[in-house]
């Protein structure tokens, strides 16, 4: 694939955020209340009065928030966490700009007929000699009529040697782009948003060198627009040479399996941008760039051969970190990992990790093989020890796990899995109050088979706004293969996300079943039951307090169990969002027994911050339909979002 060189990176983007502490990253996400953009850089800091209001008059098409982002004069604000910051003042050459900024805005939507004016009214009468000490800013704006669009017209030139046409589906792709808007409205917004969405659209067709030649033609006096666009496409890319810069432990062999280009093949720009992340993703590197073709490589533009560079930084291959937080549930925790990456080579990674908290206290180590069998699977060892502590029984599990999982394809997003494991559980103390053969076995040896497919398709794995979720499992445990519980359990589990205006709807809806063949719920052990409530269930409840009780109020499990959840995540400024929740969920006795009319519910409001480790989450539960002698309310806090 070409020569490789070792060299130091020449640049560093892309370095992944180190997570810290989660209350410094609390104090780091109330300072980004200050955003960069709303503090422009002037030379000079202004001398004139402190400015008081902004006033706006004539706002039709927009409202005064929009507006005051667009421009750099701001008012004193009534509350500011940074009061040691001096008061904003009023600066004659940022007003002027301020101006045009606004007018810049209304030829955005095709007010090209806007009249904007400004006027500085003293709010104390000045004194005797200088001006005034404060002072409101007063916006009047007359917007003009909208200007409409009456053709946009675009001929495509291809290369006339192309040994790759441009086939009718990729065509009418770039043809549609310039489709008349549904408003019939034209502004300079809209001109720019089509030119690049055009230009997006021909480099993830190969042709990284296309260009437009056009321009709009606006009448002022008959309020119309007319574009006419000439593109000219020029040869499809394709992969040439690669060189590597900046490896030293890793070898060029796990590169070229990441980065998934092969010489001679069609270069699309989202390839690029796959390639990174995916070297991102695997903890070898701090910062991978690709670099992109030139558009001014006279030699590329000719023949579509390019050829491509790789900056890598790697990272070390051996990270501690620690880490404490608390919970609701499961209170003070702390936990400390060793990672080692590229371990014994061919880029395997090594896990250690201990952690304690008042529910679990242990140890688990993993081994991952990427590549386990061809590009698209890899293997995961893994072995564990944890001392459980539940409301109903303390118990001490060990167990072990080999998984293999296989993408569908390269990059797709449905992954289908299977493995063998081992599970050895001894009930150390009851707490429940019934008799031994609903408390089930003391100690048990559970060996099973497991399966499944997971479908993944979110915007993003943190914070996704839409896309849907999907994953279906199965377990299969039987004597025959030393297992003390003969059994079948199933698990489907529903996640869907959509974006409305700037709300963000997401819903769970979850169902798991748990069958000992030819047995009851006494032939299972505590530690293999299905519970529900809590923090990362049904919130209302407590920690497993939905669901079936002994005399005393702890929980004994149940072997069917149903859970819904629906949130309205609203962002509220800066990394501050709230949410509004229904939580719904049952848990039964017996295996194969859904009884959707007899959910029990709760709903209430929650607060979320934005941190470095994932939002920091506050919910309130209410219950809407609360058993007897159950509290009606309940506090939850916890990182991360609850489905």
């Amino acid at each position: 694939m070409g020569a490789r060189r070792r060299q130091p990176p020449s640049r560093r983007p892309n370095r992944r955020s180190a997570a810290g502490v989660l209350a410094i990253a609390l104090l780091l996400s109330l300072g980004g209340l200050a955003r960069a953009e709303d503090e422009p850089a002037i030379d000079g800091a202004p001398s004139g009065p402190i400015v008081e209001h902004l006033r706006f008059d004539g706002l039709e098409v927009f409202d005064e928030a929009e507006i005051t982002d667009r421009i750099v004069t701001r008012e004193r604000a009534v509350f500011d966490l940074r009061f040691w910051r001096p008061a904003p003042r009023l600066d004659e050459f940022t007003l002027e700009d301020d101006l045009d900024r606004i007018r810049d805005l209304y030829r955005s939507v095709g007010r090209f007929e806007a009249r904007v004016e400004a006027e500085v009214i003293p709010v104390d009468p000045p004194p005797e000699a200088g001006p005034p000490e404060r002072v409101d800013v007063r916006f009047t704006i007359e917007e003009g009529p909208a200007t409409r669009l009456s053709s946009w017209s675009l001929t495509i030139e291809e290369s006339p040697d192309a040994e790759r046409p441009l086939s009718a589906d990729e065509r009418e792709a770039l043809l549609a782009i310039v489709a008349p808007p549904e408003d019939g409205l034209f502004g300079t917004r809209l001109y720019r948003e089509r030119r690049s969405a055009l230009l997006a659209a021909c480099a993830e067709q190969g042709f990284l060198f296309a260009g437009i030649q056009g321009r709009a033609n606006v009448s002022t006096e008959s309020l119309t627009a007319r574009v006419d666009w000439h593109l000219n496409l020029g040869p499809r890319a394709t992969v040439g040479a690669i060189s590597f810069e900046g490896l030293e432990r890793i070898s060029e062999k796990v590169v070229d399996r990441e980065l998934r280009l092969e010489r001679g093949e069609v270069l699309r720009a989202s390839m690029l941008r796959e390639a990174e992340r995916r070297l991102i993703e695997t903890g070898l590197f701090r910062s991978v760039v690709v670099g992109e073709p030139k558009r001014d490589d006279q030699e590329s533009r000719r023949d579509g051969v390019v050829d491509l560079e790789v900056f890598f930084e790697e990272a070390p291959p051996r990270s501690a970190r620690a880490s404490v937080g608390y919970g609701t549930e499961d209170g003070p925790r702390g936990e400390a990992s060793l990672d080692w990456r590229n371990f014994l080579g061919d880029a395997r990674r090594l896990r250690l990790r201990g952690f304690g908290s008042l529910l679990d206290v242990g140890f688990e180590g993993t081994l991952g093989q990427p590549y386990l069998v061809g590009l698209r699977t890899r293997g995961d060892l893994s072995v564990s020890a944890l001392r459980r502590s539940r409301p109903g029984y303390e118990a001490f599990v060990t167990g072990a796990s080999g998984l293999v999982s296989h993408s569908l394809t390269r990059d797709g997003p449905v992954v289908v899995f299977g493995g063998l494991g081992y599970e050895l559980s001894e009930i150390l103390s009851f707490e429940i109050d019934v008799d031994a053969a609903t408390r089930g076995p003391e100690d048990s040896v559970i060996v099973n088979t497991f399966g499944g497919i997971r479908y993944d398709g979110v915007d993003d794995r943190l914070e996704p706004t839409r896309g849907f979720r999907a994953t279906l499992e199965f377990e299969l445990g039987g004597f025959v293969l030393g297992s003390d519980l003969d059994y079948h359990l199933w698990n489907l589990d529903l996640r869907a996300y959509r974006q409305l205006g700037p709300v963000v709807v997401a819903a769970r809806a979850a169902a798991t079943t748990l069958d000992p063949i030819a047995g009851t719920r006494s032939d299972v052990p505590l530690t293999r039951r299905l519970y529900s409530g809590g923090t990362q269930s049904i919130r209302g409840f407590g920690f497993q307090k939905l669901g079936p009780e002994d005399g005393t109020n702890d929980p004994i499990g149940g072997l069917s169990r149903m859970e819904f959840g629906t949130e309205l995540r609203f962002r509220v400024v800066g990394p501050f969002a709230l949410v509004g929740f229904v939580d719904a969920g049952d848990v039964r006795s017996r295996p194969f027994e859904f009884r959707p009319g007899e959910l029990r519910a709760a709903a209430g409001p929650g607060l979320r911050v934005d941190t470095p480790v994932g939002p920091l989450r506050l919910d309130a539960g209410f219950l809407l339909n609360p058993p007897r002698d159950t509290d009606p309310w309940r506090i939850h806090l916890s990182v991360g979002h609850a489905f």
